[in-house]
């Protein structure tokens, strides 16, 4: 609001006072500082991205939501590229595949096929 006339809206979310786009250098430096000065670890942007995109995938966000989300190119690469599993994830799988297992029907009176011998 201050910039009035001067704004440049370049529909970024970082901008400087006047709306143009800051260097990506620029905002990797400053994350650093307040991370600094907050007594953390310093954390890439680009990792946290990352982190976000696992979180939401182990918290059983759709694939997709998480790509349009991200603004990836594919849901594809987001499964292959930017997800980790964590063992929660992974114990929720184990579990999932063993109920579906022993709810199957019959499952002490297995039929056996018969499949035609090769000539």
């Amino acid at each position: 609001m201050a910039a009035r006339e001067t704004w440049q809206d370049c529909g970024f979310a970082l901008t400087d006072e006047i709306g143009r786009p800051l260097h990506p250098q620029h905002v990797s430096d400053q994350s650093y500082l307040l991370s600094y000065e907050a007594g953390l670890p310093p954390v890439r942007l680009h990792g946290l991205r990352h982190g976000a995109a696992s979180l939401m995938l182990a918290a059983g966000v759709d694939v997709k939501i998480v790509q349009e989300t991200l603004g990836l190119v594919s849901s594809t690469f987001t499964r292959d590229t930017l997800t980790s599993v964590y063992p929660e994830v992974a114990r929720a799988a184990a579990e999932s595949t063993a109920a579906l297992i022993s709810a199957a029907p019959d499952a002490g009176h297995t039929r056996l096929i018969t499949l035609p011998a090769r000539v």
